[in-house]
């Protein structure tokens, strides 16, 4: 038993220090309505529209935007959240356009996968590019889940994501990274583990 549980917590220290980290401000979350004459709110007009394109799922509502750039990571999250590559073609840079294709077609190449255990592996892979938990729900084995929710848990420096965690050993571990990545001394709290809430404060003393 003991041997099971140092093999996942190994597994889930390599899924969070070995991937790379590009963290992806997260959008602020505000009421959504279709008449476009109401005034944006708190967020900016980019940030309407994006969320609105979200909501509704269309692209089109992104070419309300102005700014290129923007316009383009609009239209690439409608599209890697519908999981269209015909979408992305839309996207006018084309390193972009490369990486919009890669996460829309990325649960779909892991369904492609024979054996159980591989497709597992590879939605973990799939939901670092996609960041989000569409991948990690389709995912059988729960170790494997686990490690899939705190790799989207750090890409999108989502620290809610940490309490979905199946396991307390796994959530844990999954604070004490973002503790680190955010320098977030309160996460540390939020550990069970009394070795590794410590461990998780000393970190924070050294930073």
């Amino acid at each position: 038993m003991n041997k099971r549980k140092s093999f996942v917590t190994f597994l889930l220290l390599l899924s969070l220090f070995l991937l790379s980290c590009i963290p992806e401000k997260s959008i602020q979350k505000k009421t959504i309505v279709t008449d476009t004459n109401q005034s944006y709110g708190e967020g900016s007009e980019e940030e309407y529209y994006t969320d609105l394109a979200m909501v509704e799922r269309n692209q089109t509502l992104c070419t309300k935007i102005l700014k290129e750039s923007s316009r383009d990571a609009c239209v690439s999250r409608v599209a890697i959240a519908l999981e269209s590559t015909s979408i992305c073609q839309q996207v006018n840079d084309v390193f972009v356009k490369n990486d919009c294709v890669l996460a829309a077609s990325a649960n779909l190449l892991c369904m492609k996968k024979q054996e159980q255990e591989e497709k597992d592996l590879c939605y973990i892979g799939a939901g670092r590019v996609r960041k989000d938990l569409s991948s990690c729900n389709r995912i059988v084995n729960n170790d494997y889940k686990d490690s899939c929710i705190a790799v989207v848990a750090r890409e999108t420096q989502n620290i809610r994501l940490c309490a979905e965690i199946n396991t307390k050993e796994n959530s844990d571990w999954c604070y004490l990274v973002l503790a680190d990545d955010t320098q977030n001394i309160s996460l540390c709290q939020k550990i069970v583990d009394i070795d590794l809430r410590r461990r998780c404060l000393g970190m924070q003393e050294i930073s």
